[in-house]
């Protein structure tokens, strides 16, 4: 065979290379080929490929070459064609990966679901770790996978009983991680075996077979089937039921029935195909049965439908259709069973309504029940025709016997609320009420009005009742306010009061009261109800005796009136019948006229009121000009602050009349002597020194007399050295220096909020400032720091470690600072104060919160990155956008952390161990620096070109001042990245440099020194 392959391979070549390469050609007869053809083999055999098996595959030569990508040969032992992509062969069976599964897939597994539980384990040469995806993509509703192992590459798999004749199939699908290729592996379940199942199968009956739209098609066996639970409805072989006699089709199809299992026992004169056809206009029918489908003995049962309007109706029973008529009546013990009714119109049937279930009882004789006695607002029930939608009705019973239980229905719904309001979603009303014996002697009794219709619009509004929520000296009034020719019912309790029928009723006993109003059509309104409970009094206010201030004031003063009342009431209390302002309880303190005639009267009155009245009483001042004394509550407590800095003391004061303050500042704690320095109730100074200072006020009131007070005790302020007059030291204080709230401010000044979110301050952690001496012995080292807002406004609290200083910022900054931009921005000045060899010293770093913008550059499109405002080592006090030599810092050689090193470290990047930054930031890479470049503006901070007086400002908020007389006449600008790069034989130090802003890169920068940036870490 082989050797004959040969041949025609060969044979094949030699016609190919005996004709123009352009030629076309057909093997196995004279047809011409088609245009698109090169090579056209007619269908008289087919084209075989070279047979291996998988080792004999493994071991071919093309895993050698690169020239045999596309080469096909079948695969005898996977019986698969496969082909070379130029790394791996891949299968055109299913699916591309060369995964296989151990052991192989069951392919018998028993009905029961018994046979496959091993586990398998996923093997994939081209992905030998994993992890993989295992699942089911076909038959998940025969079996479900169990102990799944994704990692390592295992599984079970869980097979369901099937009770069909069906093999069950199931695709497991494994996807390499790796690869993101994929096998699928086939598990098969037998069907059951028939033979054990010799059930008879009875004879299906169908209603029609024509399922017309919007209706049904009603399937069904003898209620007496036996094996009943042994039966099973299919619908296009697929159980759609089982256990029933009878089934209702909705959807078109081939229904058949099985005994057993599905597949099992069939006939096939059962089977029936129900085709589309017609239309039946979709209604919803409701079934009612006397007596609530008893039948008693040799009486009868009505069964009725509503809802049908003129439609024809048919009965089933059991599923079989037996009657027509919109209400027949049965009897007998043939008539037991389950009943419903349809709408039929020729051979289209409606959809079913709700079924009712009818019993037999062989109970003897009935409750006795007469029509009269079973009343509706008090007229018998069987007179009524009609009901007024949203009306009520109260239900009731006359002469009810001893052990008899009386229920009202509307329909099926047994009414449970008494009086009963008339559904307003109701076109008609089944209204019912059936007396059952409740020990079952007797049959039951029936009165009813059915498919009553329900008329729209005539039922009266709902009452308006006015009344107390309690009772007035043992008694209450409710009154019916709404206008009309109505009369009343009353309820108490839901039960009628009788001989009540006027739109008022007196009651002297508490409880809930209820009224509905009938118009001249007889429509009865919803009930409505007021509940009252206590009995109370109209208020018995008077003065209270224990409070009772002299008769006579003196103008400016106030006064403080109580009265005693034994009801609860509402208060109003007037002057001169103005009333006075949040006075609402029985005391109030009212203040008299500051000014006014001597022997002038006011009046004070006050009002109580509740339900059951209102009560008003009356006091009468005399007012003279006696001028009070003021008296002083309160005044600041003692404050330490910075000298320089603003503080405010205050008073608190009482009995004032158009009063004066002074304020006077001491030397020592006493409250005379001093020096008078304002006025106001608050004096507010920024001037003072360091020392303590005490102040006190004194007040003056300018009526008669003018009487003054002088504040008990003074206010202390302690003012400490303002650490900005101290001379600045050497050394460096380095640390987070600005904080982005990213509240509201949204402009092209602060940035816009979404660019700056992921920057936004976080005052959850703590943050390390740390001081780093210049060289020479210090002392007295210690740390102070300047709240622009006030002492703990900004700083919530701190601790120090020798060189550091750890913050916890307070968490109301995002309020405090919110809506501050760069010139308002919320500022904390920290100082390290210390002595050297000249005498005491301070390095300052100011820390900005604000909402806008810190120090940073766009990084992307999208993104901005916080930079640290000031250069290593530079004056950190200095504003970071106005270029100043002190803004230049200190240089480095590329590599070291130390500005002192003499050469560089070149030969591999800026290691990580030398990063001269503070904790949470870096030298920026060569990426991010040509990021700077690429994704903002590039202006000139000013036009100077000598050390630190001029610089690039890029975009609108960091500055790089101009750092390099040191360096090259011709670059403006040199600032280190962490990059290093091979070139010319050398590694060299990236930078970002250049000659002006519009020309600034990033490149290789030789043997210099230069200044470092420092960039936030992401």
């Amino acid at each position: 065979m082989k050797k004959n392959l040969f041949c025609m391979w060969l044979s094949l070549l030699a016609i190919l290379f005996s004709v123009n390469m352009q030629a076309q050609m057909t093997i196995g007869g004279k047809k011409e080929p088609e245009a698109f053809s090169v090579l056209e083999l007619l269908n008289k055999g087919g084209l075989r490929l070279p047979q291996m098996t998988t080792a004999e595959r493994d071991a071919f030569a093309v895993k050698a070459t690169d020239k045999g990508n596309g080469l096909t040969i079948y695969n005898k032992t996977t019986d698969c064609v496969e082909y070379w992509n130029a790394s791996r062969w891949v299968s055109l069976c299913d699916g591309t990966s060369q995964t296989t599964i151990s052991p192989q897939p069951c392919v018998d597994v028993a009905a029961d679901g018994t046979g496959c539980d091993q586990t398998f384990n996923v093997k994939d040469p081209d992905c030998p770790n994993g992890p993989f995806t295992i699942s089911i993509t076909a038959g998940s509703e025969y079996a479900a996978l169990t102990d799944v192992d994704n990692v390592n590459g295992s599984f079970k798999i869980n097979f369901f009983p099937n009770e069909t004749v069906n093999i069950h199939t199931v695709l497991v699908r494994v996807t390499s991680s790796c690869t993101s290729l994929y096998k699928e592996f086939l598990f098969s379940q037998k069907g059951v075996d028939c033979s054990s199942m010799s059930y008879a199968v009875p004879t299906m009956t169908a209603s029609a077979t024509t399922l017309c739209a919007g209706g049904a098609v009603y399937l069904s066996v003898p209620a007496n089937t036996a094996n009943l639970d042994k039966l099973i409805w299919t619908r296009n072989g697929k159980e759609v039921a089982r256990g029933i006699n009878y089934y209702v089709a909705t959807l078109t199809g081939n229904y058949n029935i099985s005994m057993g299992a599905v597949g099992c026992n069939t006939n096939a004169a059962n089977e029936k195909n129900i085709t589309s056809g017609g239309t039946i206009t979709p209604i919803t029918l409701s079934a009612l049965a006397s007596n609530n489908g008893v039948i008693c003995g040799t009486g009868k049962v009505t069964l009725s439908v509503s809802g049908n309007g003129t439609a024809s109706v048919v009965w089933f029973h059991n599923g079989k259709e037996e009657k027509t008529g919109e209400s027949i009546q049965i009897s007998g013990d043939s008539s037991v069973g389950e009943w419903f009714a349809a709408v039929k119109d020729g051979s289209c049937y409606s959809k079913p309504s709700n079924s009712i279930q009818v019993t037999k009882s062989e109970a003897t004789g009935q409750v006795p029940l007469d029509p009269s006695d079973v009343l509706v607002n008090g007229v018998p029930l069987n007179t009524f025709t009609k009901f007024c939608s949203g009306g009520s009705l109260y239900l009731s019973i006359k002469n009810q016997q001893s052990g008899v239980a009386y229920t009202w229905y509307n329909g099926n719904d047994v009414i449970t609320a008494n009086p009963f309001t008339v559904p307003a979603s109701q076109s008609t009303i089944s209204l019912r009420m059936v007396a059952t014996d409740n020990s079952g002697a007797k049959c039951a009794a029936e009165q009813s009005v059915l498919k009553a219709d329900i008329t729209q619009g005539s039922t009266p509004e709902n009452p308006n009742i006015n009344t107390t929520s309690t009772l007035c000296k043992g008694k209450a009034t409710l009154t019916v306010l709404n206008q009309g020719n109505y009369t009343y019912t009353w309820y108490k309790g839901g039960a009628i009061i009788e001989g009540e029928s006027s739109n008022e009723l007196n009651v002297t006993t508490e409880g809930t009261y209820g009224v509905t109003i009938t118009n001249t059509t007889g429509c009865s309104s919803p009930m409505i109800e007021k509940t009252i409970s206590g009995n109370s009094d109209g208020p018995n206010v008077s003065w209270d005796p224990l409070v009772n201030p002299p008769a006579d004031q003196t103008f400016g003063s106030s006064i403080t009136l109580t009265v005693t009342n034994s009801y609860d009431s509402s208060y109003i209390w007037t002057m001169d019948g103005v009333v006075v302002p949040n006075a609402t309880g029985k005391t109030a303190t009212i203040d008299l006229p500051k000014t006014g005639t001597e022997g002038q009267k006011v009046k004070i009155a006050v009002t109580a009121k509740n339900e059951c009245g209102e009560k008003t009483i009356e006091k009468e001042i005399t007012m003279n000009n006696g001028c009070p004394t003021p008296v002083i509550l309160s005044i600041s407590s003692a404050q330490t602050i910075v000298a320089k800095t603003s503080v405010t003391v205050s008073v608190s004061v009482d009995k004032t009349n158009t009063e004066t303050y002074a304020w006077y500042q001491n030397a020592t704690d006493s409250t005379t002597g001093g020096t008078k320095v304002g006025n106001g109730a608050s004096y507010t100074t920024a001037s003072l020194t360091e020392g303590t200072y005490y102040f006190y006020c004194i007040v003056t009131n300018g009526c008669t007399g003018n009487p003054k007070a002088t504040s008990a005790t003074t206010a202390k302020v302690t003012v400490t050295k303002n650490p900005g007059d101290i001379l600045p030291g050497g050394g460096s204080l380095s640390g987070k220096t600005c904080f982005d709230v990213v509240q509201i401010n949204n402009t092209d000044q602060c940035g816009t909020l979404a660019s700056r979110s992921s920057m936004k301050a976080d005052f959850a952690p703590t943050y390390t400032y740390t001081f780093t001496p210049s060289g020479g012995a210090i002392s007295n080292f210690h740390f102070q720091f300047v709240e622009s807002l006030g002492t703990g406004k900004i700083v919530d609290s701190y601790t120090t470690n020798n060189y550091n200083i750890t913050i916890k910022y307070n968490a109301d900054l995002y309020n405090t600072a919110k809506g501050t931009t760069n010139a308002d921005a919320v500022k904390l000045d920290i100082y390290a104060i210390f002595n050297d060899a000249a005498g005491e010293k301070a390095v300052k770093l100011t820390v900005q919160i604000k909402d806008c913008m810190c120090c940073g550059a766009k990084i992307n499109a999208t993104e901005w990155r916080e930079f640290m405002c000031h250069n290593l080592g530079a004056d950190t006090s200095l504003p970071p956008l106005s270029p100043d030599p002190k803004l230049v810092g200190v240089y480095y050689y590329f590599g070291n952390s130390s500005p002192d090193a003499t050469t560089a470290l070149t030969g591999s990047n800026w290691k990580p161990e030398n990063n001269p930054c503070p904790g949470g930031y870096h030298i920026p890479t060569q990426a991010e620096w040509q990021a700077v470049l690429t994704y903002n503006a590039k202006n000139p901070a000013n036009n100077k070109t000598s050390i630190g007086d001029g610089g690039v400002l890029i975009g609108t908020s960091l500055m790089l001042p101009n750092a390099s007389t040191l360096l090259s006449s011709s670059w403006q600008y040199l600032y280190w990245s962490s990059t290093s790069v091979y070139s010319g034989g050398y590694n060299y130090g990236v930078a970002l440099f250049g000659g002006s802003p519009s020309s600034l890169q990033v490149n290789t920068a030789g043997s210099y020194k230069a200044p470092i940036r420092c960039m936030a870490n992401k």
